[in-house]
């Protein structure tokens, strides 16, 4: 749905006092995210009569991140990783009387960057919710959520234009479209693994791209720092683009499901690739196609674990192209 439609649906709800506790706002969250969040807590804390009016000292506050009772949490910069001390400091705020009176509230932004800690962490506050709080997850990738903290949200999906494929992502899409050619079982599971190696190689390149492109910028810049420092930029830089793409590895497969289950075809995020799709149609049954997504959330799980990644896609690809 539009952020505005979305936003006269919590609005109501506020009017009925029947908001939850949690929202994930699924869409990027740097942009219709944000917004959305950002016209709700405006909603909540404005002083005019006709809320929520954008101008008052509340709304303005709201608008710069700077309103007391408002939190806003997002990936450490070093890490990309939302932490559990983060969350521990969030439970913290959220337990304390609030400010002004009223609510007290926390934007998680990117959330699927919460790590497995600090997500179980998190569990927790949604479990045992402190008087009139509210927290809105953002994320462009809520299927790496946890799966019990799903479970304790309202998920909003955002409509969003989509973006241009990188270069990354096409020659990913590249290896995902080649047709299977094995017949046998024995055929297929070894077309995966040579599938997965495929990736993984891919991965590997991005990885190199990605950290020679960090020390070219370092010594453009003049900067002053060791391998380690110029190292973990590079891979953090580097874990931001893999999740990308295994977000679009999921919508590839994704849309795979949708064909096979008989969808519209307007739906579809890779529409270049229905000739490809069409051609699985009469070997999946519906329950396969959704075993298939699984799987890829699965394989992202298991890299965010550290998992070496070239075994991780081998296997997975294996048991997708089985």
């Amino acid at each position: 749905m539009t952020p505005d439609t979305a936003f006269d649906l919590l609005r109501n709800a506020h009017e009925n006092q029947r908001l939850a506790t949690a929202y994930i706002l699924a869409g990027n969250p740097r942009t219709a995210g944000q917004t959305l969040a950002e016209h709700l807590l405006q909603l909540l804390y404005c002083k005019a009569s006709g809320v929520p009016c954008g101008e008052c000292f509340s709304c303005r506050r709201i608008h710069e991140k700077t309103h007391p009772d408002v939190l806003w949490v997002q990936p450490q910069k070093k890490s990309r990783i939302i932490s559990v001390d983060q969350v521990r400091a969030l439970q913290g705020r959220i337990h304390q009387t609030s400010y002004e009176g009223g609510w007290k509230t926390c934007v998680i932004v990117a959330a699927d960057r919460l790590g497995a800690e600090a997500s179980n962490a998190f569990l927790k506050t949604l479990e045992e919710p402190a008087g009139e709080s509210i927290f809105l997850l953002l994320t462009d990738s809520p299927q790496f959520l946890l799966p019990t903290v799903r479970s304790r949200c309202q998920l909003i999906t955002l409509d969003e234009v989509a973006e241009n494929l990188n270069e990354w992502e096409e020659k990913l899409i590249e290896i995902l479209s080649m047709p299977g050619t094995a017949s046998d079982e024995i055929g297929k599971v070894t077309a995966g693994l040579a599938r997965g190696n495929r990736i993984a190689a891919l991965f590997k390149m991005m990885k190199e791209a990605v950290q020679a492109e960090v020390n070219e910028e370092a010594s453009e810049e003049a900067v002053d720092e060791d391998n380690d420092t110029l190292n973990a930029r590079g891979s953090s830089r580097y874990r931001e683009m893999r999740t990308r793409l295994m977000r679009t590895m999921l919508l590839w497969y994704r849309d795979q499901m949708l064909v096979v289950c008989g969808g519209e075809e307007g739906g579809l995020r890779f529409s270049a690739s229905l000739d490809s799709f069409r051609a699985r149609v009469d070997s999946l049954t519906s329950r396969q196609a959704l075993q298939h997504v699984r799987v890829i959330e699965e394989m992202h799980d298991q890299m965010e674990r550290n998992l070496p990644e070239a075994t991780v896609l081998g296997y997975g690809f294996g048991k997708l192209d089985a």
